[in-house]
């Protein structure tokens, strides 16, 4: 049987002496690993259809086993920030993320979409000619963790940076520095900090930028203007929740 996917090409591995094996998620099947035979060939024209990151429309056969590309025809190459360095690394480490947070049975829409307009703000940074290096940088991480997060809430993880998760007051009430439990992800007024055997101390304003991170898009983000050590604070929140719950 055959079967048509919208699917944003995350990853590849060369298999055999000519193949390929693709990894991509899809509107309809969500994360899908589909072999491509002799897309390694000086001749094959399917493999400019299939590179990472390109959103394509892919037709799979598939009798048994993952199944095997037929044909592809891409719909968006986003071709500005492929000569980006920064945006590529960005990108790559993102892709590493999600593909270690998604399971083959989180088939979502919502995430399709999500990723989708991820890459298109990339795309966007990338083609703004008047950022400075650092700016375009700051953006991109930026971006990469508002979308991570986004990504955790749509696999159900209900990271709340609102109320304290031990008196359930309001965090703007707190008397001193927040604390975040990786293992738990919840937040909680500083003097609660011995609640938490793993507590790692958050200021006012990364809270304040989580918070942004939850109920903004991208779009909106890019407006800001964000200090880098309250970036740096949120990227730990990020990385010590995932390593609680991802490695």
């Amino acid at each position: 049987m055959e079967y048509s996917y919208r699917a944003i090409v995350l990853g590849k591995r060369d298999i055999a002496d000519v193949d390929r094996l693709y990894t991509f998620y899809s509107l309809e099947g969500g994360l899908l690993c589909v072999s491509a035979r002799g897309v390694r060939k000086v001749t094959a024209k399917l493999a400019a259809h299939l590179e990472t990151f390109v959103e394509a429309h892919v037709l799979v056969a598939r009798r048994r086993g993952s199944g095997t590309i037929i044909s592809a025809v891409t719909e968006n190459a986003y071709p500005v920030f492929r000569r980006d360095v920064l945006a590529l690394g960005e990108l790559f480490w993102v892709a590493d993320q999600f593909l270690r947070m998604v399971s083959f049975d989180d088939v979502d829409e919502r995430l399709f979409f999500l990723y989708r307009s991820f890459l298109s703000t990339v795309e966007d940074i990338s083609a703004r000619s008047g950022l400075s290096e650092s700016r375009r940088g700051d953006l991109y991480r930026l971006i990469s963790l508002s979308f991570l997060f986004h990504t955790l809430s749509l696999l159900g993880y209900d990271l709340s940076f609102l109320r304290c998760a031990v008196s359930g007051k309001s965090l703007s009430s707190c008397q001193s520095s927040c604390v975040f439990s990786p293992a738990l992800g919840v937040v909680a007024c500083g003097e609660y900090s011995g609640s938490f055997s793993d507590a790692i101390v958050v200021s006012d304003n990364t809270i304040k930028l989580l918070r942004l991170f939850a109920n903004n898009s991208f779009s909106s983000l890019m407006r800001l203007h964000v200090d880098q050590h309250d970036l740096a604070q949120a990227r730990r929140v990020y990385d010590t929740f995932f390593l609680w719950h991802f490695s």
